[in-house]
């Protein structure tokens, strides 16, 4: 009912800003509240969501009128708590950022359900036979419990003195009585499956009528006293239905720890005031932390991932540099200051000569390696663009671009132009590797 309430909360928030236009469709919407819409898209999911949801035309056509009836009276409610400024209330703002995280928690739980893949018969099958207790055992325990918050050991080990010598739950309920000690007394009906397996195997193991004094811990002590026990087997097509169930509950419940455990150590979170103080001195309850060590070497990969950006896009610009110097016949002097008149920058060697032209298979070897690198470029930012943060990649490739083109007008002035005058595609062959090893040093950190 308090999920159901936050998320009528959130629907009517929305609603409330949604004022009805003129050409309204009626198969869109189902209601229309003083200039409100109540579309059947509401109507529809909260039907969906509806423990109970019948096969009947009519009987679901009766149940969906009266999820409609109830959004119509809500939403008259709430638009006289905004006639009465309720909306401008700190609670109302509080009791929505709670809405939306229930809300959005319930949906990412939800999502990981309908992520999980059906479960092979043999699976299902392994599962009941390995729980006996739950199936083919499954028994309908009638006991008795006396639970008592407070843990008295000299009391305990007296009651079971008297245990031993037959003494009726009564009589221990008397002499706890005698003691002053606070207890809850209650007779139970419950299945097998529905027990904690200690409690289980306590009952199943005592004599009828025989109570059995225990403790959890130092937390409370409880004395049990089995009255009967009818064997109600789980068989057949429900025992599947109730093994598949207990294994997709399993798996969501891992699915949901290890997602929150990977956001929690990717977050980065800061407590103030009393909650600091208690985080710090690690005492009552413990707060959700990231672990430090695992945070110490995601920000150590941060850095290696911000580095292999930045090589790799300096050795796109000298790629596109070698590029062309092979496409065009000289090297290619990039500036963000406009060029001089008399351009010199290799007089000998790559002169600008308008007769020069790349041939086809040079103009095709050029283009594999542009779209080579190209890809390789896109998918290094696929794969950090939701690991760093923004500006860090911003500036990573910022610097990147900057030092290519340094290390450009470096490879022009340098020995290096006049060696390789006859391969020119050596420069080309080793950037393009080299941005290709840069790119897998990034999915390599970021796989791990």
């Amino acid at each position: 009912m308090r999920c159901f309430f936050y998320f009528l909360l959130i629907a009517f928030a929305v609603a409330g800003c949604s004022p009805h236009p003129a050409d309204t469709s009626q198969k869109r919407v189902a209601a229309v509240v003083n200039k409100v819409e109540i579309t059947n898209l509401e109507v529809n999911s909260l039907y969906e969501r509806s423990v109970v949801r019948s096969v009947s035309g009519d009987v679901a056509r009766n149940q969906k009128r009266n999820i409609l009836a109830g959004l119509v009276r809500a939403e008259l409610l709430a638009q006289q708590a905004v006639q009465q400024n309720l909306d401008k209330s700190p609670e109302f703002t509080l009791l929505l950022h709670e809405a939306r995280r229930q809300v959005l928690a319930g949906m990412l739980q939800q999502s990981l359900t309908s992520a999980t893949k059906p479960l092979e018969i043999e699976t299902v099958r392994d599962i009941i036979s390995q729980n006996p207790n739950l199936f083919a055992e499954r028994k309908l325990l009638v006991y008795e419990e006396v639970v008592m918050p407070v843990v008295n050991v000299p009391l305990l080990l007296s009651l079971n003195v008297r245990v031993g010598k037959g003494a009726t739950l009564d009589q221990l309920v008397d002499e706890i009585k005698a003691k002053k000690m606070q207890f809850r007394r209650v007779t139970l009906t419950q299945s097998t499956d529905q027990l904690d397996p200690v409690i289980v195997k306590v009952l199943t193991r005592s004599k009828p009528d025989v109570p059995v004094v225990t403790r959890v811990q130092d937390k409370f002590a409880m004395i049990l006293m089995l009255h009967n026990a009818v064997p109600i087997p789980l068989t057949g097509e429900a025992a599947e239905q109730v093994a598949r169930n207990i294994a997709n509950a399993q798996i969501n419940n891992i699915a949901l720890q290890n997602k929150l455990k990977d956001a929690l150590d990717r977050a980065k979170i800061t407590y103030f005031g009393e909650y600091a103080q208690d985080t710090s001195r690690k005492k009552g309850v413990a707060l959700p932390l990231p672990d430090a060590a695992l945070a110490d070497k995601m920000n150590s990969y941060g850095v290696i991932l911000a580095v292999s950006i930045t090589a790799a896009y300096a050795f796109a610009m000298l790629l596109f540099s070698a590029s062309m110097r092979m496409l065009l016949g000289r090297v290619w002097l990039p500036r963000f200051w406009p060029a001089p008149k008399v351009q010199a920058v290799e007089p000998e060697v790559d002169l600008w000569l308008p007769e020069y032209r790349a041939s086809f298979y040079v103009k095709f070897f050029l283009f594999c390696c542009a779209v080579v690198s190209v890809f390789m470029l896109g998918r290094q930012l696929l794969q950090v663009w939701t690991i760093l943060e923004v500006w860090m990649v911003i500036a990573s490739i910022a610097t990147g671009v900057l030092l290519g083109i340094g290390l450009s007008h470096l490879f022009a002035r340098s020995p290096l132009r006049n060696w390789t005058k006859g391969l020119r595609w050596v420069p080309v062959v080793f950037f393009t590797l080299s941005l290709a090893i840069a790119v897998v040093v990034t999915l390599r950190f970021v796989s791990v």
